[in-house]
């Protein structure tokens, strides 16, 4: 977020390949055109994308199919427990 303090350890490492202060970051974050900029050049750089509507839809397609088939799974473990057969 907007007031969100980077990783200490991080923000020493890339202080330290840019040979500044670790101090500049604020200075860095305060200007979000800046940012932007740089998350957009990065971002495709990377192989990244912004998590956008369609990668939420996706999430909770895979999510919402992954939780019925472990519930599916329990209910038929149940039921076989039931009839005393034991799925290995």
């Amino acid at each position: 977020g907007e007031k969100e303090e980077p990783y200490e350890p991080i923000l020493k490492l890339v202080s330290a390949q840019l040979a500044v202060a670790p101090a500049a970051s604020e200075l860095y974050a305060a200007r979000n055109e800046a940012l932007r900029k740089h998350l957009a050049e990065l971002l495709p750089r990377m192989g990244l994308e912004h998590f956008a509507a369609a990668h939420y839809r996706s999430l909770a397609a895979w999510l919402n199919a992954s939780a019925t088939f472990r519930a599916e799974s329990r209910a038929e473990a149940r039921s076989t427990e039931s009839l005393g057969v034991t799925l290995a």
